[in-house]
């Protein structure tokens, strides 16, 4: 994961997107959450990413990164579980789509 600086802290992942991507940004937005970390208004995870988001007026850019490099280092769960699947069935056949009669 790299840091990136601006209005947010933007933690990206470095690598190709895999199955296990979407759990590890979990789990770092729950490592970097649980972190005091001065001057952070709020962490929004999405699929490979998570947007930290930053009081400017209290931001010490570069103690902010040691913060959040620490919090995801010393994170015992920042490796997640194994992904899991749902099977969701589907029906395409005429008999399924009475909707489109109409």
């Amino acid at each position: 994961m790299r840091l990136r600086n601006g209005h947010g802290q933007k933690l990206e992942e470095m690598y190709r997107i895999k199955h296990d991507t979407l759990p590890r940004v979990h789990a770092a937005v729950r490592a970097v959450r649980r972190a005091t970390i001065d001057g952070l208004v709020d962490v929004t995870p999405a699929y490979a990413t998570a947007l930290l988001t930053f009081d400017l007026a209290h931001l010490d850019a570069a103690q902010a990164e040691r913060q959040v490099r620490a919090a995801l280092l010393h994170s015992a769960d920042v490796r997640a579980a194994p992904p899991h699947g749902r099977e969701i069935p589907v029906c395409y056949a005429d008999a399924c789509a009475l909707d489109l009669d109409a």
